[in-house]
């Protein structure tokens, strides 16, 4: 993360007044019952810091532990909650 400013940084140029808020290089979205949502500039690696390309700028993560398409979401968080509950009628 070099030439990145840190947090830090940001926070006390903006308190002297001498510099904007910067957006953050990444945004993580934790979804209810569901996956977690990157999007902007990040960098995925695999466990054993192996490079994964996720060839695109907006991911979903699997949460569930059911997709088939790992560590990527392949909705299958919805069919499983409908499996939990007993209704299957939101199956594709």
């Amino acid at each position: 993360m070099a030439g990145r400013e840190s947090d830090r940084e940001v926070l006390a140029g903006q308190q002297n007044g001498s510099a904007a808020r910067k957006p953050a290089p990444a945004t993580v979205v934790v979804c209810e019952d569901g996956p977690v949502i990157i999007r902007g500039d990040y960098d995925l690696r695999s466990q054993t810091d192996e490079p994964i390309d996720p060839q695109r700028k907006t991911i979903a993560l699997c949460r569930c532990g059911r997709s088939l398409q790992k560590p990527f979401c392949d909705g299958s968080h919805i069919w499983a909650r409908g499996v939990t509950h007993g209704d299957r009628s939101n199956r594709t």
